[in-house]
Parts: C-alpha cells; structure tokens; sequence
C-alpha cells in the first residue's frame, strides 16, 4: 500500500511513503520554527497539499492566496491573517520581491519548491537578513554560526 501512487501531479508521482515522509518534513520544520500561521502563494501543485496536511499535523493554520489577486490586495489578505511563513511557488518568487516593501517586516519567505535532499530538519528564522552596502546577502554571515569551532568550513 505504501508504495501505491497517493498523488500525480504534472508528472510527478508520489507514493503514500513519499507522501507522508514529505508531510513529517514540513511538520517537523514548522514544530521546530514554532510557525502556527502559514499562508501560500502559488498555483495549484502537490507541494501545497504536503503544506497544507503538514501544518495540520502541526496544530497549525493554512491560508492559501489566490494567485490571481493584485500585489495589493495580497499585502492587505497578509496583514490580516497575519502568517509566520509565505511560502511562495515558483511563478511568484520575482513579484513577491518586487513588492516586499509592502509587507510586514516579521514575515517569513520560503521558495518552493524544496527539492527532497534540500528539506531542512530545521528552520531557523533571522531577524534581519546581513548585508553589504550595496544590498548583496552576506551568506557567509548566515553560515558562520553553524561552522564555528570547525577546523573545515563549506562557504
């Protein structure tokens, strides 16, 4: 049974195992986030029915956006349920950068999608991202706590 097909979508097939280890991961990284509040904006795609039962198992909510709504009215669906994460699908990463100064500072981004060997066991959650003058992500910066005392770092 577990290796029956649970969902087809755009070509891809996933088993009940796949499934349900693809749920565990989203249920453990908003446990561990403490995010109660997710909201998506994306089209349809199987990655948001994970989102969706994860957060479920979570004890947490799920909003999904329409994506056919103007950046404005996004914003405003925003600040009213008030997320912890936006997950955002891949048809709206550059509007949702373009249109960033219109959202709250708190809230967090996730791309999707992940790819499976991408899946945090983690996520933490930076208060304000470093940067150079010019506005360029500083990555080294967001990789240094988890390389101190190592006598090998990957940057």
């Amino acid at each position: 049974m577990l290796n029956r097909v649970a969902n087809r979508f755009e070509g891809r097939n996933t088993t009940f195992a796949e499934f349900d280890a693809n749920v565990s991961s989203v249920f453990g990284a908003l446990e561990q986030s403490g995010a109660a509040r997710i909201a998506y904006l994306g089209k349809n795609s199987d990655w948001a029915f994970e989102l969706y039962i994860g957060a479920g198992r979570a004890g947490g909510v799920f909003a999904p956006i329409n994506w056919r709504l103007a950046p404005r009215e996004v914003a405003q669906i925003i600040e009213t349920f008030e997320p912890d994460l936006l997950f955002v699908g891949p048809e709206f990463h550059d509007a949702v950068e373009e249109n960033s100064g219109e959202l709250p500072d708190y809230l967090g981004f996730v791309a999707m999608p992940v790819a499976h060997f991408k899946c945090p066991k983690t996520v933490d959650l930076v208060a304000q991202m470093p940067r150079n003058a010019t506005g360029k992500l500083l990555k080294r910066e967001l990789r240094k706590p988890y390389w101190e005392g190592r006598a090998r770092q990957v940057n």
